[in-house]
């Protein structure tokens, strides 16, 4: 069964937008449980495309938010490589 990793990059993602957005600190909590599903269905998430291509996408603890991330199968390892806000024009989108 892989591991589910957070980037630097999405560490960074998710602590911009508990400021920015003032979420509650269980955040980190209910990301962590948002991506649980993956060490069993890796492939469970959509395919992103634009900025996103090459990445596949779940939706966060709220519906805005994107957690994109790609499953490195030989590394036995999902790299959850960004958490963004989908309602921003720079979002990649699924197809």
């Amino acid at each position: 069964m892989p591991r589910v990793a957070l980037s630097r990059d999405a560490m960074d993602d998710l602590r911009t937008l508990i400021r920015a957005y003032g979420l509650p600190d269980t955040t980190v909590a209910r990301v962590k449980a948002a991506t649980e599903a993956l060490e069993r269905f890796p492939s469970l998430g959509q395919r992103l495309r634009g900025r996103g291509e090459g990445r596949r996408g779940i939706s966060g603890p709220w519906p805005w938010m994107l957690i994109s991330y790609v499953w490195l199968e030989d590394a036995d390892l999902i790299a959850i490589l960004r958490i963004e806000d989908v309602r921003t024009a720079e979002a990649p989108s699924g197809h």
